[in-house]
């Protein structure tokens, strides 16, 4: 349980810091920030409280990225940042607030359709037919899976930056 609790405190931060609910920081700022969050995930990886991945990133810039502790402790593999990882429906939360704040500032519409954010989405009639809004009520209709593989998108360089 407290690694659960340690992995929500690391992502509620970061969530808070790229949403800008932080302000505007100073360079200095963002780097006493970027200090204080690697020496807090080294500290709780150290006592084998935290394992995973941190990004923290402002206007597009890497403050933090990096992977503490082991992606498979039966290999010794470590965490990278490139790790994959299974969330399931942890993430639900921290995609619908960041939509929510996109929709805010005007960046993004929940009417906005699939295919304007993911131009290579593979279904062309998803991409064509379903809305972010559909995303996050659950009403798209796309089949739910569980990949072997993980598939990545390249979003568009006009994307989210904060």
């Amino acid at each position: 349980m407290r690694f659960t609790r340690s992995a929500l405190l690391i992502a509620s931060v970061a969530l808070f810091v790229l949403s800008g609910c932080g302000g505007t920081r100073v360079d200095d700022a963002d780097s006493q920030l970027a200090a204080n969050i690697e020496t807090f995930s080294a500290e709780l990886a150290g006592r084998d409280e935290f394992s995973g991945v941190v990004l923290l990133s402002r206007h597009g810039n890497a403050l933090v990225r990096r992977g503490y502790g082991l992606a498979d402790r039966k290999s010794g593999r470590v965490n990278t940042p490139e790790t994959p990882f299974v969330l399931s429906s942890v993430s639900k939360m921290f995609t619908a607030v960041t939509i929510a704040k996109l929709v805010e500032q005007d960046r993004l519409s929940f009417d906005t359709f699939l295919g304007e954010v993911l131009p290579a989405y593979p279904s062309p009639e998803t991409r064509e037919q379903v809305k972010v809004h559909h995303l996050l009520t659950m009403s798209s209709g796309i089949p739910a899976r569980h990949p072997v593989g993980v598939q990545q998108f390249e979003f568009p360089a006009s994307g989210c930056s904060n």
